[in-house]
Order: structure tokens, then sequence, then C-alpha cells
């Protein structure tokens, strides 16, 4: 038997290994804690307790002054005073008679008739005869002290009577048998004038009513005494404690002398612990005091006691319990991995064999746990990259498929509301990057994306190309945090990354299913990067103040184009569509606009270099139809313009021959000889036989000027010598002779090209010498 004990916990040692360990610090950590509980609420209890005596020993005594005084004191005087004439009830003549107190008795037995509490009410004058009454009693306390007596000592009724204030009294131990245990309360009525004596309204409480009242919220009542200002027992209801009140009132007289006013001690009383309280009356001077056996208040410190006993045994049972549950939890699935990791033999290993097999399990495992996250992630991304995509485009989803979907992609959506964000690179850039690159900043690009724009928000996204695609799932008013985040995101993404890039955001949606229609609308908004570039944030609002604006270019306007083309008035062209450029990067035109406007100003110049041959070279053909193809932007289209009207004005430079060179010594010649004449391009092209254009095109290409510019400029070098050569001829003379009729122009165009007026430059050259 006891082999077969010791082979079962060796078979089963690991699980006695977290077994007993656990249970033997639970235990232990549950009775210290218990003995310290212990320890500590006994004190407070035992305070506690003592404490309550004393608080409802102060309410006795609250209770005792409010009843006896106050309730009294509203009566004698309240109601007295209260009438219309009520001296004339407490001035007693030495010649009253007998039938005038009886009329004074009746209406104090009408006025507190009402308190169930009266036992009997006395008249007292210092010199009338004793007279008995049916309602009370009316006696001379001077002629029969005896009968006075059954409600007061004498000597006290005249120590109240001499300080000339309300007092108040119980009745001594020895009763009569007419008279009933009482509390007498004496109201000295001052004297007045030489001829009226003191009198006294003895009211006299039932005793029995007044314990009852205090017994109502009083717990220790039957421990309770009262003593008078010289420590006399005046009111006790000890019978029950078998205690006599004579010895607590010796108890706390003793107290007293040492100084204490009220007190909570233990003391013995017939060789038995009690707990003595007491408190003193700010109006009487009576001590009220309470005795109550150790007994008594150890008895409802064990029931608590025992409550604790009984949850810290509950305690236990329930740790050891939940240690032998977890222990089993643990211990079996280990079991079960260390039956597959027995041996063939089938011998089960001892402990340490167990051990380790379990150890080398855990380390393989713990080697693989790394391998299946990468697979579980990658899982989950392919199934949100699914999942976005099918959203985005016009894949519609049932619920219960979507959102099982979801659970499979790790996301969750809660929130009310969708919307649509869309991250583009520039697609010329990251065309170049290699395949590795482009992986490494699409993987950039998403973690920053996610970490300064997104956050906590939930999501599902895909790459595509240069493109990353989010769908967003937010609250409304989260909308405004998000575009707040894009443009922070844009604005450092231009200093940290090495590509631009554009942000396009859609409104907000409450279906998934308008997902679709919110990406294509987004994505249009991704076309103004061919006007605006990179480093944007596109909004609905934005693009709808771009949509309404239209660039508006006229037929006219294209003929004009097109003829200074033809006339390869490069620079002209050069600076018209600088100011093309510049007004169409500035202000916020719509994108289809200004693509047709570009593509219009691009196939009118391709036509016209075809026409000249430029395109005859296929290389040169296929560079430019590329470089239109790559162009990213309207800045880019405008230079593949300008690209081609370059190689226009190379080949019509190269086709120039030299009579055409002749041509233009002559023209050149001719003009100075004929300034006086009609000098223009018209007359001058019909004078040598050649069409306006090809003389226009002919003479920038081979002198560099414009025709009109050449003709100025020789009219007034002709004009600056004739200012010499005629001194005697005026300025307008000269300048009418070379077909300049207003004399303002001809100064204008004079001073700026000499930097000086026409009657300047003459004074300044005559001072010179010839």
């Amino acid at each position: 038997m006891v082999n077969r004990i010791r082979s079962y916990i060796s078979r089963h040692s690991f699980y006695y290994r977290i077994l007993i360990p656990f249970s033997m610090v639970s235990i232990l950590a549950i009775l210290l804690t218990a003995s310290t509980a212990w320890r500590i609420m006994g004190n407070k209890i035992d305070n506690q307790m003592k404490e309550s005596v004393t608080h409802r020993l102060e309410q006795v005594r609250i209770y005792s002054d409010n009843y006896i005084y106050e309730q009294m004191m509203n009566i004698l005087v309240n109601s007295f005073t209260g009438t219309s004439n009520p001296v004339r009830y407490f001035f007693i003549k030495k010649d009253q008679t007998i039938y005038d107190y009886h009329k004074i008795f009746q209406y104090v037995m009408e006025v507190v008739s009402d308190n169930t509490c009266l036992s009997s009410i006395t008249v007292c004058n210092g010199e009338s005869t004793v007279i008995d009454s049916t309602y009370g009693l009316c006696l001379n306390p001077e002629e029969d002290k005896n009968k006075l007596r059954q409600y007061v000592p004498y000597e006290e009724f005249a120590r109240i009577a001499s300080s000339k204030k309300i007092g108040y009294f119980s009745t001594a131990e020895d009763y009569s048998d007419t008279v009933r245990p009482a509390i007498s309360l004496f109201y000295p009525v001052n004297r007045q004038s030489t001829d009226t004596v003191q009198s006294y309204i003895v009211l006299t409480l039932d005793q029995n009513s007044y314990l009852a009242g205090i017994k109502n919220f009083y717990q220790f009542y039957d421990s309770l005494l009262i003593l008078n200002e010289q420590n006399e027992v005046i009111l006790d209801n000890l019978s029950l404690t078998g205690i006599n009140g004579k010895d607590i009132s010796g108890l706390v007289s003793t107290a007293l002398t040492s100084g204490a006013s009220n007190a909570c001690q233990e003391c013995t009383i017939n060789s038995r612990p009690y707990y003595l309280t007491w408190t003193t009356s700010d109006t009487s001077d009576w001590k009220y005091v309470s005795i109550v056996t150790a007994e008594t208040l150890d008895k409802e410190s064990a029931a608590l006691f025992r409550t604790i006993a009984f949850v810290v045994f509950a305690l236990l049972a329930a740790v050891l319990l939940l240690s032998q549950l977890v222990t089993s939890n643990v211990y079996r699935p280990i079991r079960k991995l260390h039956a597959k990791l027995i041996p063939a033999s089938g011998k089960a290993p001892n402990a340490e064999d167990e051990l380790s097999a379990i150890d080398s399990m855990v380390t393989f495992l713990q080697n693989r746990v790394g391998d299946m996250q990468d697979i579980l992630e990658r899982n989950r991304s392919v199934i949100s990259y699914k999942l976005t995509m099918d959203l985005l485009h016009s894949h519609i989803l049932e619920e219960p498929e979507l959102r099982e979907r979801l659970f499979l992609s790790g996301i969750t959506f809660q929130k009310p509301c969708y919307c649509v964000l869309l991250l583009a690179l520039n697609p010329g850039a990251f065309s170049l990057l290699p395949l590795e690159q482009k992986e490494v900043l699409s993987t950039l690009l998403l973690d920053q994306a996610v970490k300064r724009i997104l956050k906590d928000v939930p999501f599902l996204s895909a790459a595509q190309d240069n493109r990353l695609a989010f769908i967003i799932n937010l609250a409304p008013e989260g909308y405004q945090d998000l575009r707040e985040a894009a443009n922070r995101f844009i604005a450092s993404s231009a200093r940290e990354l090495p590509i631009g890039i554009n942000l396009a955001l859609s409104s907000l949606t409450d279906k998934l299913d308008r997902i679709v229609e919110l990406n294509t609308k987004t994505e249009g908004y991704l076309r103004y990067s061919f006007l605006h570039e990179y480093g944007n944030l596109f909004t609905p609002e934005l693009i709808q103040s771009y949509e309404s604006n239209e660039f508006l270019v006229t037929s006219r306007d294209y003929a004009e184009l097109e003829a200074q083309i033809n006339a390869d008035q490069f620079d002209v062209l050069n600076e018209k569509l600088a100011a093309y450029e510049t007004c169409i990067l500035e202000n916020g035109y719509s994108y289809q606009s200004v693509n047709v406007f570009s593509i219009h100003l691009y196939s009118m110049a391709f036509q016209i270099g075809k026409n000249i041959g430029i395109f005859d070279d296929p290389e040169i053909k296929a560079d430019t139809e590329q470089r239109f193809r790559q162009s990213g932007s309207f800045r880019e289209t405008m230079d593949c313009i300008r690209y081609i009207l370059a190689l226009y004005h190379e080949t019509y430079i190269r086709n120039i021959n030299d009579e055409d060179r002749q041509l233009i010594e002559h023209i050149k010649e001719y003009i100075p000889t004929h300034c006086s004449g009609e000098v223009s391009l018209a007359a001058v092209a019909e004078t040598f036989h050649v069409s306006r254009s090809h003389l226009s095109r002919l003479f920038k290409a081979i002198t560099g000027d414009n025709f009109s510019t050449f003709v100025i400029d020789t009219k007034l070098e002709k004009a600056a010598a004739l200012f010499l050569e005629m001194p005697d001829k005026s300025i307008n003379e000269i300048a009418c002779s070379l077909g300049y009729f207003t004399q303002a122009y001809f100064t204008r165009l004079f001073k700026q090209k000499y930097g000086m007026t026409p009657s300047q430059y003459r004074k300044a050259n005559e001072k010179l010498p010839s």
C-alpha cells in the first residue's frame, strides 16, 4: 500500500509541486491577515462599544433635560403667563379662602389636563392651612412638614425656595402606600409686594412614564440610575442587575472627586466586572449613570468574532478548493503533453525527466510562436487587402459575410460613419525605383499614415502600385480631427519622405455600400495632382471649388498661337506660354478644362512640327511622345510643348540656305535708306516678293531679332545721327521725317534705347569735341 502511494506521488510529482506550495502560501497569508484583522477589529469593536454606551447615555441626558425641564417649563411658563391676568393666580393673600384655592387649582388642572404624564398638581402657599383636594394637595409647608415629605424632604424644599428658581428632583426610595414613584418639579412665584407671600406650583410627573420614554431608545435601560447634586440616588432601575444603587453612587462620587466629569471605565462590583459610564446634566447637575456588565459587551464582540472566524474558515476552504482546481487545470494539459513524450518502451520518466521533456517542448513551441504570428499576420493582411478591394470596387457583400471577414482580418467596425482616404505617390519618381525600394517605401508610408493620421481609428487598407487606399470607420465628430491630422502628415512628409505624395479624403457616409461611389469620386480628386503636383490634401469642398472654375481659351487665341508657331516667334511664344502657365497654376481651375487646353496645345505644336519634318526621325518622334505620356503635371506638359517648339526652331534654322541669308542682308541694307517711307513687314515683303510669314520667320532665325524691333532700332539710330548733323532742325521735324508723327511716342522709344530724351541727347553731344 505504501509503495502504491509512493508510486502515485512520484508519477504525479509535478502536480503536488504546484498544489502544496500554492496551498500553503495561500493558507499562511489568510491566517496572518485574519489574525491581524482579529486584533485590530477587537480593539476597534471594544472602543466602538464603549463609545456607543457613552453616546446613548448622552442621549438619555438630553432626553431627560428636555422632558423634565423644557417640557415642564413650557407647561408652567407658557400656560400661566399666557392668560389675560396670570398675576392673580400667583399672589395669594393671607385671608385667601379655601374656595379661592380650589378656583386656582381648577384652572391649573384645565391648563395641564392634556399631559398624560402628570401624576398630581400641588399649589403651595407659605401661610395658609393644609387643604386636601380630590385632584391634588394644597398645603402649608411651615405647618405640616410631614405631608410635604411624601414628595421631597423639607430641607430640599427650603433650599429650592431660597434659590428662587425652578428646581426638580425625584422622590426618595421609601414610598408610602398612597404615593407612586414620581418626579416633582417646583415653580416658585417671587414676591411682588410686602403683603404677598411666597407661593409654589408643584407638578409631579409619573416616574414610570418617564422611564418608558427612555426605554424606547436606550439599549441598556435596565442598568440606568440618576443621582442628584449630592450624588444621592433619586431614581434607579437596577432591580434586574442585582446591584445596589448606593454602591454605584459611591463609585461615581469617587470618580468625581478625582476630577472626571464623565467617563467610561472598568470596575468590580460584587466580584463581577462592569463598565461604568456617566454624564452630568448642565441644567440640573444630575448624574446619569449606566452600569453594564462586561459580559454584555463581550457577547456582542463574541458574536462579531464568530462571524469573522466563520469567514476565515470559509476562505480557507475556498482557497483549498481553488488551489486544487487551478492545479488540476494547469496539470491536465501538461499530463497530456507528457503522455505524448513517453518513450516507446512505455516506461514513464521520473520527475526530472518529466520536467526536462516538458521544458524541451515549451522551448520548441516558443520557437514556433514567431513563425505562427508571422503567418497569422500575413493571412490577416491578405484578408484585409481582399476585403478592401471588394468594398472599393463593385463587389457587394452581405452583412454576415462582411462581419465574418472583418473578424478574420482583426478589424471591428462599431462607429456609425465611413470615409475613404487615398494616398498617391508621385508616379514618375515611383516608377524609377527598384521593386525592393517600392515595397520598403510603401510599408514605410503605411506605417507613417497609421501612426500620424489614423492612430486608434479602425480601418481597412490596401496597397496598389503607387497608391494606398484606406476605408476608415469613425464617428461624425472625428472627421475634422482626421482632416487636421492629414494636413499635418502632408506637411511633415514633405520634409521626411524622398518622394512627393498627395492625399484625397472623401466625404462621410453611413452605409458601406456607398464606398464604391465614394472611392470613384475620391480617385477623381487625385487627377488634380496634374495641376497642383504634390504635397496637397484634396477634399470634397476644395474639388467643388475647382470644378466650378473653368479655364476658357477661344478659337481666336488658338489661331494666334498657331500663327506664332508657324512664324517661329520663339521668344513671343515662350512669354505667352509662361503667362498661361502662371495663370493656371495660381488659380484653381477645373482639371477637365486645363487638360483640354494642354492636349490641344500639344496636338497643335506636334502637327506643325510634323509638317516641317521634325518627326521624320523615328527616335525623335518616340522620345517626344514618351515625354508627353510621362508628363505627371501641367508644368511637365508645358515643358514638353516647349521642347517641341525648340525642335521646330532648330529645324527651321538648319533649313536656311545662302540665298535666304543674302535676302536678309539686302533687306538690312534697304531699311536704313528708306526710313522716311513706309518700312512695314508687308511693304518690305511685297518689295522683295516673299510672304510676310516667311520673311518674319527668316529674319528672326538669321538675325535673332524681330523685324519690327530691327526697324525701330534702325530709325532711332538714324534720328540720333541727324540730331548732331542738323542742329538747326527741330526734334519734331526729324521725327516726322522718319515716320513718327507723334512726338511723345517717339520720345518714349528714344529714351528706352538711349536712356535720355532727344533734347538731352542733343545737349550732351554738343559739348563733345567734334
